[in-house]
């Protein structure tokens, strides 16, 4: 039951780290734009306006999809739960990918 609750944990980090990262970028871009974080694209390091629309953007999208992925991680692991630890890392893997 233990490992349930820690493949459990370990597939909703995803969709948590998710709206977390996406949440700080749709309020305020990374400030430096050959920095190590950002949404680096070559049309998105043209210039600081298009920097921080494409970093908000992105943002948006990333907490949004982090939201939607919360539920179904979660209700997925369902179907596993109380199975043998096999069973719960394979399909466990299967949610994660």
């Amino acid at each position: 039951m233990g490992f349930w609750f820690y493949i459990l944990a370990v597939n909703l980090a995803i969709p948590i780290v998710m709206i977390v990262v996406g949440g700080k970028y749709a309020k305020k871009a990374p400030e430096n734009l050959n920095g190590g974080s950002g949404y680096k694209t070559a049309p998105a390091r043209k210039n600081r306006d298009t920097w921080e629309f494409a970093n908000r953007y992105f943002g948006k999208i990333w907490r949004n999809t982090g939201w939607i992925l919360l539920v179904p991680s979660f209700a997925a692991m369902l179907f596993v739960f109380g199975k043998d630890e096999a069973a719960v890392g394979r399909f466990g893997g299967i949610v994660c990918g």
